[in-house]
Parts: structure tokens; sequence; C-alpha cells
């Protein structure tokens, strides 16, 4: 399992961050740039979606300017750490997921970013970090964004289903979100302690009847392995859809509103 770390260009930087500036995007995507660089949201929002996307543009162009050096060496740090632990990564997710990942992830990329939100994109195995984190929280996000490219990967081999349906607001997506849990704690990925993936924190408090979502995603995988996890812990995202994104919908409102 490979992963490069990298400084993005100019154009990655707004390609990876404008998104969020787009008209209809929640409050809970769209407001975390205007908090990291104190932009101001009551003049963004007066403003048409294209003058929005080229009022922030010019903001994190300056930004990205004079962050550049802190980029660069934030880019070494990350790569030494991770190059010293990658055997034990590799055997750990190897293990978790039932399937060699070297040959499958040996072309991974992350790069320094501006975004507080760190997309990813499962076609090329690439991903953004946040360069404000501190580098434990950016090994974290490495895993968070790892175990996607893992989950989906063995996903796609069980269902051959289509991969448009693995990114948000697809069901497929948000599920993939939740058993980043379970795949922590129930595989040797919970020994990497310190950088151990971990999920949206309205996902630690969403119960269905009463009962914790994750505890009973954690015990269909206790019981029925990886494979039991996708068709029965789907099956019952489904039966549940509404009260899920019920759920989510209450949580992001709740934070942006705060």
């Amino acid at each position: 399992m490979k992963l490069t770390f990298r400084v993005p260009t100019l154009n990655q930087v707004f390609n990876s961050t404008l998104w969020t500036q787009e008209d209809g995007i929640s409050p809970y995507w769209r407001d975390c740039v205007y908090t990291a660089y104190q932009i101001d949201k009551n003049k963004a929002l007066a403003l048409s979606e294209q003058e929005r996307m080229e009022y922030v543009k010019g903001i994190l162009t300056q930004v990205c300017k004079n962050k550049l050096g802190d980029f660069k060496k934030l880019v070494t740090k990350c790569q030494t750490l991770w190059n010293s632990n990658a055997k034990e990564i590799n055997a750990a997710f190897s293990k978790a997921y039932d399937v060699d990942v070297d040959p499958i992830l040996n072309d991974m990329k992350a790069y320094v970013n501006l975004n507080p939100i760190c997309p990813r994109y499962l076609d090329n195995h690439t991903f953004y970090v946040f360069c404000d984190m501190k580098i434990d929280r950016i090994m974290r996000t490495c895993f968070h964004e790892i175990m996607h490219f893992v989950w989906f990967y063995k996903w796609q081999e069980h269902f051959h289903d289509d991969p448009k349906e693995y990114d948000n607001p697809h069901l497929k997506w948000i599920f993939s979100e939740m058993v980043q849990n379970t795949m922590v704690e129930n595989t040797p990925i919970k020994n990497l302690s310190e950088w151990r993936g971990n999920v949206y924190d309205y996902f630690y408090t969403m119960k269905i009847n009463g009962k914790p979502i994750l505890k009973t995603l954690d015990e269909i995988h206790v019981q029925k392995g990886l494979i039991g996890l996708f068709e029965e812990g789907y099956a019952y995202c489904l039966q549940h859809e509404k009260e899920i994104r019920a759920a989510i919908e209450e949580a992001e409102k709740f934070i942006s509103d705060k």
C-alpha cells in the first residue's frame, strides 16, 4: 500500500474547495470554509453562485500563496511518518478486509489543502487533508479515506453495482461512513490506536427503535463477517433509510445553526 503526500496546484485547491459554494449545498459543508478563513458569510451569501465562488477564490489564492512553505514542510513530515509505519498499516488493512491491499492501493495520493472538509475521489485513489490539522488528525483522516477505498473495492467485487452510488447523497455512501467505526473496533486496525478512523459525531448517538445503530452494525459484523455486514447491514439501513436521513438532516441543521 503506497501513499504519496503532495502539494496541490492552485487549480486543485479550487476544484476541491469551491464546490462548497455552489447553490443548494448544505450550510453544514459550506460554512466550514467561512469559519476557517474568517470570510464574511453575509457578504458571500448575498452574491450569486458565480460571484460567491470568485470572492472565495480570491481569498483562497492569497492564503495558499502565504502557506506554500508550510505545505511543503507538512508534506515531508507526513510522508516520513507514513513510510515509517507503512508495513504495519498494510498488514492491518489487508487482514481487516480480507484482501491484499498492496496491488489495489499502490497509487494513493494525499494533497495538503485549504478545505476543512477533506474530499476524496474513489476513481483515482486521491484525497485531500486540511493543512491546519495536527499531524495525528491528518493520519486519522488518511485512514478514514483509505478505509473507503478498500471498502468499496470489496463492495464492488461482491455486488458489481454502480460506483456512482458510492458518493453523497446515496445511501451506500452513508452506510460506508457508518461502518468505519465497526471496521476499526472489530479488526486489527484497532491496534493502530493513534490513527484509527472515526465517524461523524452524530452516528455515535443515532438510534433506531432505541438501540444505537452502530451497535447493531457491530453485532452483524461480529456474527456474519464482512460480507454479512455488506448484505445484512445495508438491508438494515434500507429498512430504516427515512429515519437515518431525518436524523442526519436534523444533526447537520443543529450544527450549522450553532
